[in-house]
């Protein structure tokens, strides 16, 4: 309200309510509406408020105790936005159609706009022009000076139930009835444009000069041909680098997950890998509490797979350290599995020759070393 003290909110429940934002108070209630009121307005007259039953009132603010609105009128639909064009001029959102009305002449409809094909639920003023949007998914925007001429209007954005507009005429924001909002901008009109649309460099306003073309960023941006990166030959391409999903072993590891973080790479059959699965948890310390407590298909794979490959030169170093966990841990409870104390001595076997041959090649290491 104009004091800044004040504010009135309709319900649901047909009232009209003023309250006291100082002292967090109702101070005066109207129970006049008889469906929800839905829309209101501040005017230099008074509160405008409008209710689904088309009914339109207005209210002296000074006195809220009072029961019968100084102005009152009905449209022939419901009323969900109502937007103040001057002192006593008001635009009412009427089912599709917008009611011009005056409050204090003779005859209050002064006009009605059906520029929409939905509900029209929001309305704006923007000194000169009014702005409309509705559930037909279209804006429009109206030129006053010229008997409300539509001047610019943008469609197919879905239904919309809210609209915010800049002081310069530029930008529109709409709410839609999906929970979304659509930012529209309205670029400068060229010289070509046709006579119905009234040129920006027209307007009674002044209005900053923007820069018209590609969005900074953009694919188009990049592209273009006034001079852009591409003319003077420094475009530049970024690639689409698809971030390199996880393998389940790595996902397991990450998790600690380390007994099935073994089996699952034994299975997946790339000695390289598996070896590098141990040898990661070797370095982490952890290979020991990754080995014990295996269930037997788990503990047969594991030893078929070092049995098979410890005697290979690249792996021979990490894997003889996993034949000795593997026997200090499994070796006290030899025949309990028939299998598994197979696959152990067999182990062991390879292990010890595995390792005389590391040995012996050590030693020609050596003599090799002395010679040249």
């Amino acid at each position: 309200m104009p004091d800044m003290t004040k504010v009135a909110s309709g319900s649901n429940d047909h009232t009209v309510r003023w309250w006291d934002i100082t002292r967090g108070e109702c101070v005066g209630e109207s129970t006049n509406h008889e469906d929800a009121v839905r829309a209101g307005v501040v005017t230099p007259l008074g509160i405008m408020t409008g209710d689904l039953g088309g009914v339109v009132q207005l209210w002296d603010p000074r006195a809220p105790e009072t029961s019968t609105p100084l102005f009152e009128t009905t449209v022939s639909d419901s009323v969900f936005s109502m937007t103040a064009l001057g002192d006593h001029v008001i635009a009412v959102a009427a089912g599709k159609a917008v009611k011009i009305i005056d409050v204090a002449g003779k005859d209050p409809l002064l006009r009605t706009l059906e520029c929409h094909s939905g509900e029209v639920m929001a309305t704006a003023a923007i000194d000169g022009y009014l702005v409309t949007a509705g559930l037909d998914g279209v804006v429009n925007v109206h030129s006053r000076e010229e008997d409300y001429r539509m001047v610019w209007n943008r469609t197919d954005l879905g239904p919309l139930t809210e609209l915010a507009v800049s002081p310069d005429l530029r930008h529109v924001a709409a709410g839609t009835s999906s929970g979304t909002i659509t930012f529209m901008h309205r670029g400068r009109v060229s010289e070509e444009a046709p006579a119905a649309v009234k040129p920006v460099d027209a307007l009674p306003f002044p209005v900053p000069q923007f820069k018209t073309g590609p969005r900074a960023g953009t694919r188009r941006y990049w592209e273009r041909k006034d001079g852009g990166p591409e003319e003077k030959g420094e475009s530049i391409f970024v690639p689409n680098v698809r971030k390199q999903k996880l393998r389940t072993y790595d996902t397991m590891l990450k998790a600690f997950d380390y007994k099935r973080a073994i089996d699952v790479a034994v299975r997946e059959g790339r000695p390289d890998v598996t070896v590098s699965v141990l040898y990661e948890l070797l370095q982490r310390d952890v290979l020991e509490t990754a080995l014990a407590s295996l269930n037997e298909a788990m503990l047969t794979g594991l030893l078929h797979f070092v049995a098979k490959n410890i005697d290979v030169p690249a792996y021979t170093g990490p894997l003889v350290t996993v034949a000795h966990v593997l026997v200090d841990l499994y070796a006290s409870s030899a025949g309990d599995a028939g299998r598994v104390d197979e696959l152990l001595q067999n182990l062991m076997f390879k292990a010890k020759a595995a390792m005389a041959l590391g040995n012996e090649m050590e030693k020609l290491r050596g003599l090799l070393d002395g010679l040249f």
